[in-house]
């Protein structure tokens, strides 16, 4: 909502039969829609919305805006002399679907699957300057976010709270539902030990996903699909006292340099993708880093099954009284 205009995403065609393309608005005081009018063409669709000034961001699924290419993420100008919706030259190539955006001190947070922007890999979330010569660039805010996709996020000061289907947060193990430091951008110390303890389903081993996170008053609250919240029963809807200060956790080997110059490593297989030529990492997987206890295929912790296999069979054939060569 936005000077008493209500706008809206979403795979639609019309609104009250009037022809609008995944964009509408509202005018909240007359309950009539108005003349804003976005063609995100054929097949399309818009996930999500932010306002700054005079113009509208959007990001969803779409390859052209009032028929010039623009790449899942655009936006128009919305003030008193374009009401219609005017496009504006700021682009960028974003290979992914976004799912959320917000604004936060002129930057402009995108946050999704895994995806490529402006040549880089990312995990999750991008967070682009928004320049006042209308050039896009990427800050240095650079965290890797492991096992999922980032859904949804909402700021409390200068703190983000993310959720989605993510299990991993630069290597620690989380709930899908985490606070990170927006100014603090030194890798290692930008996440918050707080942890809600969200759960999923125990009987039918469905992970935790939080879908929509939204914060008034200090209190969080989050929907989605988990059965536990902090050790007690949750319906998919629940309401967290956020107590501040939050404490830091901090990272005894910071991971990375805080930089967007690699790409970072395949969230399935904990290895960077080749440099020349690489390809879209699998998005949504969840396996843990490699070094975790829960990766299988080898590292600190980890057991290697193909030896325990042929262990079992020399313990085997040795009860057989037969002989191994």
């Amino acid at each position: 909502v936005d000077n008493n205009t209500l706008f809206v995403g979403g795979l639609f065609n019309t609104v009250n039969n009037i022809p609008r393309s995944d964009i509408a608005a509202v005018d909240l005081a007359t309950n009539s829609l108005t003349s804003l009018d976005i063609n995100t063409g054929h097949a399309a669709s818009v996930s999500s919305l932010a306002i700054d000034g005079d113009i509208l961001y959007f990001a969803g699924s779409f390859t052209t805006v009032n028929g010039q290419v623009r790449d899942n993420i655009a936006s128009v100008n919305i003030g008193a002399n374009n009401a219609m919706g005017a496009l504006t030259d700021w682009a960028i190539d974003f290979n992914g679907t976004p799912r959320d955006m917000l604004i936060y001190n002129n930057k402009l947070i995108v946050g999704g699957p895994v995806h490529s922007t402006m040549g880089q890999w990312l995990l999750g979330m991008s967070v682009f300057n928004l320049n006042p010569d209308g050039v896009p660039s990427l800050t240095d805010w650079y965290v890797r976010f492991n096992g999922g996709s980032v859904h949804t996020f909402d700021i409390l000061g200068d703190i983000i709270f993310v959720g989605g289907e993510f299990i991993f947060i630069d290597g620690y193990r989380l709930s899908p539902l985490a606070a990170l430091d927006l100014i603090n951008t030194t890798p290692g110390y930008y996440i918050y030990d707080w942890d809600p303890q969200i759960e999923g389903d125990p009987v039918t081993l469905r992970s935790a996903d939080v879908f929509s996170v939204k914060i008034h008053n200090n209190v969080l609250y989050a929907g989605g699909f988990f059965k536990e919240m902090s050790g007690k029963p949750a319906g998919h809807l629940v309401a967290y006292n956020i107590n501040l200060p939050l404490e830091k956790i901090v990272t005894e080997t910071p991971p990375g340099d805080g930089t967007v110059q690699e790409p970072p490593p395949d969230e399935n297989t904990g290895e960077d993708p080749p440099v020349e030529n690489p390809e879209m990492p699998n998005d949504g997987g969840t396996q843990a880093p490699p070094n975790s206890s829960d990766n299988n295929s080898g590292g600190t912790g980890s057991i290697n099954f193909p030896l325990l296999f042929v262990m079992a069979c020399v313990f085997f054939l040795r009860r057989k009284n037969m002989t191994v060569k």
